[in-house]
């Protein structure tokens, strides 16, 4: 597990220069319409897991983080535009200092440099899905039924999985079709 003690944003975004203090706590973020409020949860989850899979998810047409990462009126600066996390991981008993910038999303500054962290904190990487935003929560909830299922699978990014299980009562059906009566399987 990893808390987030507090977080420094610059120049991300629409976020000109922003420090939060959260204290390991469970926080909401709250606004009106234009305030910054998904800055704060993209720089939270670009700094954890070197993505914004709102600009690079489904039906985003190629949006990327150095082109729309930095603040708008930053954008040819990508090296001014970063995230900086101050972490504790209570089960381990240790804190550290994750500072990403967005022209090098993939190679994070982790200080102290410890093996136990960086492994969790490759693992949260390989899982962007900590964060979810408002547009997939709204998706999944209005959602017909029959393809909830579906949703669940694209939030977890497991869809292969459904895709196999497919294949498989496919194939299962066919084999049901030309069995024996004797050989079929319920």
């Amino acid at each position: 597990m990893i808390k987030i003690n507090s977080a420094h944003i610059e120049e991300f975004r629409g976020i000109r220069n922003l420090d939060l203090k959260l204290d390991g706590k469970t926080f909401a973020v709250s606004g009106p319409n234009g305030s910054g409020k998904s800055g704060v949860i993209d720089a939270i989850e670009f700094g954890l897991t070197g993505q914004i899979r709102r600009l690079t998810g489904r039906g985003t047409k190629g949006l990327t983080i150095s082109d729309h990462g930095p603040h708008v009126d930053r954008t040819n600066f990508p090296d001014a535009a970063f995230v900086e996390l101050h972490l504790s991981f209570p089960t381990l008993g240790k804190s550290a200092t994750l500072t990403r910038k967005v022209s090098a999303p993939k190679k994070p500054k982790i200080e102290p440099e410890d093996p136990e962290m960086l492994a969790i904190l490759d693992q949260v990487a390989d899982h962007p899905e900590v964060t979810l935003a408002r547009r997939e929560i709204l998706k999944f909830i209005l959602v017909e039924p029959a393809k909830r299922s579906e949703e669940i699978q694209a939030i977890l990014k497991v869809e292969e999985l459904g895709q196999t299980r497919g294949a498989l009562n496919t194939a299962l059906g066919k084999l049901n079709h030309t069995a024996s009566p004797s050989l079929r399987m319920i």
